[in-house]
């Protein structure tokens, strides 16, 4: 049986997704393998938009490679080294901000079906709507919710669905910055390391913007 784009995109999306949860519940060194190998490709993926002018090329690696740091950073609890963090590692602090990214997006998509009228980014992305949007963030900040009702350590101090906001308007944020990169590049995928989702930078767009916040907010708990 031949398969088609859909489901393609489909059976890929559960697989990453299936991998990204087992790394992150495997502890403290798997999940810096990742974020290290990820770190390197996505920023490979950016040194070969050519089309991008070298300044900018360096401004996306230098964001891509601060935005593993930081969800490292977020995921280790502020601890000042890999070795300091592996025993107080907790998957939670990073594979919920994954689920919630990954709610966000599916909150977002079906309000955008149902009630999307208004363009959020006509020219960046012309599918994403306001109304999808905000869909999205009453979903992730009601799932984050949630998520603090059964691992409460995983927002830290701050409130599960207040970490669940920000990370409502930081993964579409994420997803528009990288679309944008690749408008001015003239590419449509940044790279092909997944099936029907295109590269790296295509699939952790999102996951750099919510490191950056998660990390900055780890840093101010400290």
């Amino acid at each position: 049986m031949a398969w088609n784009e859909t489901q393609k995109r489909t059976l890929s999306g559960a697989a990453y997704a299936l991998v990204v949860l087992v790394v992150v519940t495997r502890g403290a060194q798997p999940f810096l393998v990742f974020s290290a190998v990820a770190s390197f490709y996505t920023a490979r993926e950016i040194a070969r938009m050519k089309a991008l002018p070298w300044v900018s090329r360096l401004a996306l690696m230098a964001y891509a490679v601060g935005g593993f740091y930081l969800g490292l950073y977020w995921a280790l609890d502020g601890q000042p080294s890999i070795n300091d963090g592996s025993e107080g590692y907790q998957w939670e602090r990073i594979g919920v901000p994954f689920f919630l990214i990954w709610a966000s997006d599916s909150f977002a998509y079906l309000g955008g079906r149902w009630l999307g009228k208004t363009p959020l980014a006509p020219l960046i992305s012309p599918k994403k709507t306001w109304e999808g949007a905000a869909f999205g963030a009453a979903g992730t900040a009601l799932t984050a919710l949630v998520f603090g009702q059964y691992w409460p350590q995983w927002s830290g101090a701050w409130p599960s669905w207040v970490l669940g906001l920000l990370v409502a308007v930081a993964a579409p944020v994420g997803d528009l910055l990288e679309s944008y990169a690749k408008r001015k590049a003239g590419i449509k995928d940044s790279g092909v390391f997944l099936p029907g989702h295109g590269g790296w930078f295509d699939r952790l767009d999102s996951y750099l913007l919510v490191g950056w916040v998660l990390g900055c907010l780890g840093w101010l708990q400290q």
